[in-house]
């Protein structure tokens, strides 16, 4: 869990910013590979690759591969198809993109209005759908407009589309995440489920063998499913049988035809796997020189077969297996998170774990290679824990040298680990999930469910130092716990993918979405204001780390902004960053920053697939109130937090300079304790009152300024609540 360190000052000293450039730095480097396609248009020997951090190209059979497409730089591709000259990307968050350039330029057409999230692309003739997260949309005019379609599929994650035709309809065929398989005849307006009563599991993709326009009956259907392994239905989807004999691995992803009865799957984890009996028996391929068994999608190339894994491309020819890395050009990964324990920066990356010691020029891989690292969190006496996508939880004990795995209960080595938090006053650590909800344990053997978040996808974890209080942001909204995270109840953003929470202190928080840009609270929770133009600065915010209660760094998916007003006014800090979209932030202090003067920070960008990029030279210089801006009246700002317990802050403006005398009474108007009596120049001003040693009850503040005939005077009242 970060902890916020703040300092309490009589009078607070505000904060200016000295930008400097972003560079590049030396790493790290590897690359993860979600689809593949071959574009036969341009040549049998085209392929393009969609990763999470943009599109690349191979005009040479996959050997070497270049980056394509600016309009592409830094999204998350999930899909790809053709239809004569248009090629079409599906991306996750921004919606189909549509070239007719042969991937020279994209036009996106504003799909992501419609569905942004796409799992699936798939083609009837020149009619496009799109699956994904929301259900099924469709163009009619090759990607220009879209429509969602089916009331049966709405707000439905959508896995996969196929689709076939016989000589009387069309049949389009979607699958959803919850194991069903949905039937359409009237191309998408209207749906039937077919199997109601036989659940699939998690179904990553279904697909058949025919490429004829037309054919006489069903095809075997097949779908690779996430936990259960791969089954077929030869009757459009109404019964299913599961064909897993000599498949160990039940994770799988993709396939591959040659006919009905010779094809091949990917794993996760087990590599490739081959059928010449219509998937009766399963024989693995070997694994010779296949360095990643964690294969998302293959290819059948000509002679050669393709495999898209966490750390790139391999290929092997389809009678000779033995495979050969073709990562030329794959010189990115996606950062994912920070992690500084004294003077050694951890990056939670693509492709495993990597550690800089010189404030982030310079990268050496340290462990967990070939996995996704999606959290990087501090445990007690220097443990290091590690969230792996779809790998469970990890830690070491020596500086990230050795890794053993963490399970026990619910955790498995399966679970997909989003986030988590280690709180040293209770022993607890509490993680979040992309499936299981949250999940705590005091032994790290033991894993049991934190109530209420069943099921749902966590994306950020965060408590406050008495660990009693936690906030979940997940994809429903955020949630809150009083019990030390025994229990949640919803609390705000109801339907809202909130994908990160900051606690500033007791009821100052800062919550971020990916569909309306970011939000203040500073009454624990209970009522939200918008800190975040959205029209101006897109409505995605992947995160925020706050340097002091008024100064923010705000990462988007459209750039990096700074605040220094409690978010009333931005501005962009993208100046030498080519791709945009930070996802991870780190400032690193290069001065004394206990005297808050003169502070030198180095802060370093953890991008979506253009490894870390570093700003140098960001200054932090502290000046007096009376430098900045003259108020033009005296005034005296209601408390906040209000109520409180046990501090709160009182702000004021003085337009002239003045004696100023703060003084705080109890309801009787018994003088309780004076918080100012001295001359001050002209400025705004803040002060925070401790009231720790008094008894809950009202109490009033009351400020006297200016001149003896003049002056200002004024009382407001705040509540103490213990």
């Amino acid at each position: 869990m970060r902890k916020i360190s703040t300092f309490i000052l009589t009078i607070t000293l505000f904060s200016t910013f000295v930008f400097g450039q972003w560079q590049s730095t030396n790493g790290p480097t590897g690359g993860q590979v979600n689809t593949l396609f071959n574009f036969k248009v341009e040549g049998a020997a085209v392929v393009y690759a969609g990763t999470p951090f943009g599109l690349f190209k191979s005009t040479n059979s996959g050997s070497t591969w270049n980056p394509i497409s600016p309009e592409l730089a830094g999204k998350n591709i999930s899909s790809i198809t053709s239809f004569g000259t248009t090629l079409y990307v599906g991306t996750r968050s921004y919606g189909v993109f549509v070239s007719t350039d042969s991937g020279k330029t994209f036009s996106n057409f504003n799909s992501s209005s419609v569905l942004g999230w796409i799992n699936s692309l798939a083609l009837s003739g020149e009619i496009l759908f799109a699956g994904g997260v929301g259900g099924v949309m469709r163009s009619n005019d090759a990607g220009k407009n879209w429509t969602k379609v089916g009331t049966l599929t709405s707000g439905k994650t959508i896995t996969s589309i196929t689709t076939y035709s016989d000589a009387n309809n069309t049949f389009i065929i979607a699958s959803d995440d919850k194991g069903s398989i949905y039937m359409s005849t009237d191309f998408g307006t209207t749906w039937v489920e077919k199997n109601p009563t036989q659940k699939l599991g998690f179904i990553e993709k279904i697909g058949h063998h025919v490429l004829a326009p037309t054919i006489s009956s069903p095809p075997p259907i097949w779908a690779a499913t996430r936990n259960n392994g791969i089954a077929v239905t030869t009757d459009n989807g109404a019964t299913w049988n599961f064909k897993n004999n000599g498949l160990p691995f039940v994770y799988v992803t993709n396939f591959a035809f040659m006919d009905a009865n010779n094809f091949i799957i990917s794993t996760l984890g087990g590599g490739l796997f081959k059928t010449s009996d219509g998937g009766n028996n399963w024989v693995q391929i070997s694994n010779t020189g296949l360095n990643d068994k964690f294969v998302y999608s293959l290819m059948l190339l000509g002679a050669n077969i393709l495999a898209a894994t966490q750390s790139g491309i391999f290929q092997t020819l389809l009678n000779t297996i033995s495979w050969q890395a073709t990562n030329v050009g794959f010189l990115n990964i996606a950062i994912n998170s920070f992690l500084m324990i004294g003077n050694s920066i951890y990056a939670g990356t693509s492709n495993g774990i990597y550690l800089s010691t010189d404030l982030g020029l310079n990268w050496l891989l340290l462990g967990l290679t070939k996995t996704i690292i999606a959290t990087l969190f501090p445990g007690p006496a220097g443990m290091i824990l590690a969230g792996i996508q779809f790998g469970g939880l990890m830690k070491s004990t020596d500086n990230g040298n050795n890794w053993t795995r963490v399970s026990g209960g619910l955790l498995d080595q399966f679970t997909s680990v989003k986030t988590g938090v280690y709180n040293g006053t209770n022993g607890l650590y509490i993680i979040g999930t992309e499936t299981k909800g949250a999940l705590k344990s005091s032994d790290l053997t033991n894993w049991t469910n934190a109530g209420g978040l069943d099921l749902q996808l966590v994306s950020d974890i965060q408590g406050d130092p008495s660990g009693t209080k936690y906030y979940a942001g997940t994809s429903s909204g955020l949630f809150e716990s009083d019990d030390g995270g025994n229990s949640f109840v919803k609390t705000g953003f109801d339907g809202k993918n909130v994908i990160k929470v900051n606690i500033l202190d007791s009821l100052l928080i800062l919550a971020t979405t990916n569909t309306t840009g970011m939000f203040q609270s500073t009454d624990g929770g209970k009522t939200w204001t918008s800190k975040w133009d959205n029209n101006a600065k897109g409505t995605s915010v992947i995160s925020v780390y706050v340097l002091s209660e008024s100064s923010w760094i705000v990462m988007t998916s459209q750039g990096t902004f700074m605040t220094e007003d409690f978010g009333e006014t931005y501005t962009n800090q993208d100046t030498g960053l080519i791709l945009k979209d930070v996802k991870a932030i780190l400032p690193v202090a290069k001065t004394n920053k206990t005297t808050f003067t003169n502070t030198t920070y180095d802060i370093l960008g953890g991008t979506n697939g253009m490894s870390v990029w570093r700003m140098q030279n960001f200054v932090v210089t502290a000046v007096d109130d009376n430098n900045l801006s003259v108020p033009n009246k005296f005034s005296l700002s209601q408390n906040y937090p209000n109520p409180f317990n046990p501090s709160t802050t009182i702000n004021y403006k003085l337009s002239a300079i003045s004696k100023v005398t703060l003084k705080v009474y109890d309801i009787l108007g018994r003088e309780v304790t004076t918080l100012l009596n001295k001359e001050q120049p002209a400025g705004s001003y803040k002060i925070t009152f401790d009231a720790s040693k008094l008894a809950s009850g009202i109490y009033l503040y009351r400020i006297v300024a200016g001149s003896a005939d003049g002056g200002f005077i004024q009382t407001k009242k705040m509540i103490l609540i213990k």
